[in-house]
């Protein structure tokens, strides 16, 4: 019988693919792998798999979205203290709105909800990695409109849109549950009024991008209160993807 502690870290790879975090955390423990940071990132926030499984099971694509977040979960994490993270459901039938109870009871411990900004604060802690290395986790700041009051848009206020790119350039970073990679986008690839954008001032009051999962691209879309009426831009006329913005008279 083979022992699998002696698997070769690519094997471990596609074995753990498309699992949940935590269950994630677990293979490589017993493995005896060191868990990679993009799974740390999600573990930091939740403490068990039970609402990102019921998301998987409804068909939603549950992402976190928000600058460097390749820094969380880094040994000698040198980052922000507070990192603002938007959690996008990409949950296109509505029905994970009714798993509120269950997304709060999978957080990590400790947290204060803000329920007249639904946002999330989770204190700054410590994780100890495999090889017992202490790694800082700063606070995060876990936006959760889209998981409690689902829309087309997800409305944020304008300073939470800022805060989810970085401060000088128009650049931010997700990561899925499902694929556990971070990968950046960052102009021209994010949009907003009349297309494509390059300067922060111009998130507002609309802004979109297309995260990609799996090889599918997903929509988001990022509104500001007061936003005046607007139409979106296809790629393709009035078909394709959204590419951009224009007033609506």
């Amino acid at each position: 019988m083979p022992n699998l502690k002696q698997i070769p870290r690519e094997i471990f790879d596609l074995i753990v693919e498309g699992l949940s975090p935590n269950s994630t955390k677990n293979i490589a423990d017993a493995l005896l792998f060191s868990e990679k940071q993009e799974n740390i990132l999600w573990r930091v926030i939740f403490k068990n798999d039970k609402w990102i499984d019921e998301a998987f099971k409804l068909g939603a694509c549950p992402a976190l979205i928000g600058p460097k977040l390749d820094l969380i979960g880094m040994p000698n994490y040198k980052g922000s203290h507070r990192h603002h993270i938007l959690l996008s459901t990409n949950d296109y039938s509505g029905d994970l709105q009714y798993s509120q109870k269950l997304l709060f009871e999978s957080l990590r411990e400790g947290y204060h909800y803000d329920e007249t900004k639904f946002k999330v604060t989770l204190p700054e802690t410590n994780f100890i990695s495999p090889d017992k290395r202490k790694m800082k986790i700063p606070e995060i700041v876990l936006h959760v409109k889209d998981a409690i009051k689902p829309w087309e848009t997800i409305r944020l206020s304008r300073r939470a849109i800022r805060r989810l790119f970085e401060k000088i350039v128009v650049r931010t970073q997700y990561s899925f549950a499902r694929q556990k990679k971070v990968c950046s986008l960052q102009s021209p690839y994010i949009y907003g009024m009349g297309g494509s954008i390059s300067k922060p001032e111009a998130l507002l009051p609309i802004c979109g991008m297309h995260p990609v999962c799996c090889g599918k691209e997903w929509v988001t879309i990022l509104v500001a209160p007061k936003c005046p009426p607007v139409s979106p831009i296809h790629s393709d006329g009035k078909r394709g993807r959204i590419v951009g913005w224009e007033p609506r008279f």
